[in-house]
């Protein structure tokens, strides 16, 4: 996935009004769960290293314990390992006010840059880590292996569930049996 941004002004990440930092939790977790960010280095399987999936989100959260709002959104991901980087092309309805924002994080050697981009503002933020591999990690429990679909036109999938102790929410997995390619990945959790 080759990414290339323009925008008309860089901005630091910390800076923006509390929605972008919103869309920001919002995006970073939903990230992590779809390219499968284990931190641990003991791992069950891990995926190619450059695909693209489309990804859905749902979700609903409380501004001062009182509001409820509600989060609706879809998105392409490329994650390219070969090229240190993973690209987020968001669309999202946070309440009534639809938004589309990109980010993008690219990574070399022990750290990397993420790039919020909404609207003609782009946000930086440093990463004090590397690029982390998209893999299934050692502790998930093997829920099931089955098929998808029927006969010449079926494959063949396995179910996992795992808890990741850097994020707050727990993920459930589908991944080919063969080649460990992500087919589904649903989580559940908090954010603050």
């Amino acid at each position: 996935a080759v990414v290339s941004t323009q925008s008309t002004g860089t901005h630091n990440l910390s800076s923006i009004h509390p929605l972008r930092t919103l869309l920001t939790k919002f995006a970073l977790v939903v990230i992590s769960a779809v390219i499968g960010c284990a931190v641990s280095q003991e791992y069950t399987c891990c995926s190619p290293d450059q695909w693209e999936a489309d990804a859905r989100q749902s979700g609903l959260f409380t501004r001062d314990e009182v509001e409820l709002g509600f989060i609706n959104g879809k998105a392409r991901v490329s994650y390219d390992w070969t090229n240190t980087r993973v690209l987020f092309d968001e669309n999202v309805l946070v309440n009534e006010t639809e938004l589309q924002f990109k980010l993008i994080r690219t990574f070399s050697g022990d750290s990397g840059t993420q790039y919020l981009i909404l609207g003609d503002e782009c946000f930086t933020e440093q990463i004090p880590r590397g690029m982390l591999k998209s893999c299934v990690p050692a502790d998930a429990v093997e829920i099931a292996t089955f098929n998808l679909g029927v006969g010449a036109n079926s494959l063949r999938v396995t179910s996992r569930s795992w808890v990741d102790e850097s994020f707050p929410y727990t993920s459930l997995g589908l991944s080919t049996v063969q080649g460990c390619i992500p087919v589904a990945q649903n989580l559940v959790g908090d954010v603050d």
